[in-house]
């Protein structure tokens, strides 16, 4: 097995392991098999570039150092804000605050198959091995992992302080990035914890499942707004505290820079740097006295309610849609075995759901220009309500994720059963797709864009609703042909995504065709015709596939 560096530096702090009660020689055999698992798991960040190449190539592969690679590149978005000038506070601000969105997304998206690991439970628990020595392997391995990713982020940054502002300026970057990267493990970890108190077996991976998500959907919408606030900032004059500074994380690690500068900023200033030493610290305090209550919950993980969740709950709205819009009985079984997939397969909403929750939050995000220049008032009289076509950007995204499952080696009844007829598998896919995903965001929003904008907008509304139905089926039309939850999530490749990139340009295409309609006389009336009888056609036709170019069935 490979001997890595960092077990080696680890070597050299053994005696103190070693006096916690831990047995040094069998936590670094299980370090060892973790950082080597790591290298095989394909991150987040690679997973559109997965290519099937061979196994064994794979697996040699360092996938994790790759993500690093990528990573570096990302962290080096955060050098310009070192080089704008001004005070240092907030410089600082905005640097932490897109560390703190990096962070908080990577700890998301792959840290917690990590953190809500239940193999040892399973492997090792039934061993000669301690409970303290299983814990310990854990929190290194949870420690190393985080190092490595905010060390590879932050380096561009580290160099840019140490050389503009000196040693010391590098130095306390160090070790409020540290302090930093304690927080957000910490408070990802917590969160999981009370989860984990109140619920039970699947239950409970479902509701893990969902705060992914919501919290996918809060950082990017938290990272918005943080970095909004920083426009009501002066970045050439002196730094004034606020009381609503406190509620802005980044500012906390921000405000030491200001202080070791010499600028001034009173007791408000030597507040925020405080707490951005108290707060983790004790935070990581109560992440160690509850580590073990911690582990004890995550069992549950491994626990299934007998009986509970085999029946597929349907939303009657959506039961008496599928039978007013699906054409015949297996049309209508296709419309719900898709609609359970959705609602039921966590991979897949663990993959789609947080594109779900971006498209809620996107249209919002394009009214902030018109909230900083003239307030609600006067979005309220504009055109903003055409930026709900934003939310067109989900469609070729969870299109293209339709023909994954991890239940994919069930596709063999594809071909065990006389089906030859495609049309009714794909059409009743896309017809769970639109009123089971898509329905329930754009109604959401229409509801919310209605309260700030009126009911002047309502035949707006719908116009806006019949084109993404319409591209909906122009992205199908365009995106490769697969059965419906045929192929393993693995399998996803790039050229997939780059096909989808030009269509997200195609909703602001129909954007345009809508504001033009509505410069001419009847237009509107007219232009709804239009995408009545587009929509009647291409829903009726879009999806005869032959079965022979069904790829992957």
């Amino acid at each position: 097995m490979r001997e890595y560096k960092v077990l080696k530096l680890l070597d050299r702090f053994s005696g103190w392991f070693v006096r916690r009660g831990v047995d040094y020689p069998v936590m670094r055999r299980m370090l060892q098999v973790k950082l080597t698992m790591d290298r095989r798991r394909v991150p987040t960040v690679l997973s559109q570039m997965s290519q099937n190449r061979d196994r064994a190539a794979e697996e040699e592969s360092n996938h994790f150092g790759k993500s690093l690679w990528l990573y570096g590149l990302l962290g080096l978005v955060l050098i310009p804000f070192l080089l704008i000038g001004g005070s240092p506070v907030i410089q600082m601000g905005l640097v932490y605050g897109l560390l703190t969105f990096f962070l908080v997304t990577a700890v998301i998206s792959d840290f917690s198959s990590v953190v809500l690991d239940v193999r040892d439970h399973h492997i090792l628990h039934p061993k000669p091995v301690t409970r303290k020595t299983i814990q310990m392997a854990k929190s290194v391995h949870v420690m190393i992992y985080l190092t490595l990713l905010t060390g590879t982020l932050s380096a561009g940054s580290f160099g840019v302080i140490l050389f503009r502002m000196g040693p010391a300026a590098a130095l306390l970057f160090v070790l409020e990035t540290i302090l930093l990267m304690l927080l957000v493990v910490v408070a990802t970890t917590l969160l999981y914890l009370l989860v984990l108190k109140y619920m039970d077996g699947e239950k409970l991976k479902d509701l893990i499942n969902y705060v992914q998500i919501i919290m996918s959907a809060g950082v990017m919408l938290g990272y918005q707004v943080t970095i909004n606030s920083f426009n009501y900032l002066d970045f050439i004059g002196g730094f004034e505290v606020r009381w609503w500074h406190v509620l802005i994380v980044p500012l906390w690690f921000a405000a030491p820079f200001e202080l070791l500068a010499g600028t001034g900023g009173g007791s408000p200033l030597i507040l925020l740097a405080v707490l951005s030493i108290v707060v983790p610290l004790v935070a990581f305090l109560a992440y160690l006295r509850l580590q073990e209550s911690f582990e004890r919950y995550l069992a549950k993980l491994t626990q299934k309610d007998a009986g509970k969740g085999s029946k597929m709950r349907g939303i009657p709205l959506g039961q008496w849609l599928g039978r007013l819009l699906c054409r015949s009985g297996v049309e209508r079984a296709w419309y719900r075995f898709a609609a359970g997939m959705m609602r039921r397969e966590r991979d897949f909403k663990l993959r789609v759901y947080p594109s779900l929750g971006f498209s809620l939050i996107l249209p919002f995000l394009m009214l902030l220009p018109g909230l900083r220049s003239g307030g609600l008032a006067e979005i309220s009289q504009g055109s903003w309500f055409y930026s709900l076509y934003m939310i067109g950007i989900i469609i070729p995204s969870v299109l293209l994720m339709l023909k994954y499952s991890g239940a994919y080696k069930g596709a063999w009844i594809y071909k065990a059963v006389p089906m030859r007829n495609t049309e009714p598998a794909f059409r009743g896919s896309m017809l769970a797709f639109a009123v089971y995903l898509f329905l329930p965001v754009f109604l959401l929003e229409s509801v919310l864009f209605l309260l700030i904008f009126g009911l002047k907008i309502a035949f707006h509304l719908i116009i806006i609703l019949l084109s993404l139905l319409l591209y909906m089926t122009l992205c199908f039309r365009v995106l490769p042909k697969v059965l419906p939850f045929t192929q393993p999530f693995d399998a996803m490749k790039q050229s997939d995504g780059l096909v989808a990139v030009p269509l997200f340009f195609v909703s602001a295409v129909f954007g345009a065709a809508h504001f033009g309609a509505s410069l001419l006389p009847y237009g509107l009336l007219l232009y709804t015709l239009l995408l009545l009888a587009l929509n009647g056609w291409q829903w009726a036709r879009a999806f005869r596939v032959p079965w022979e170019k069904a790829a992957g069935s």
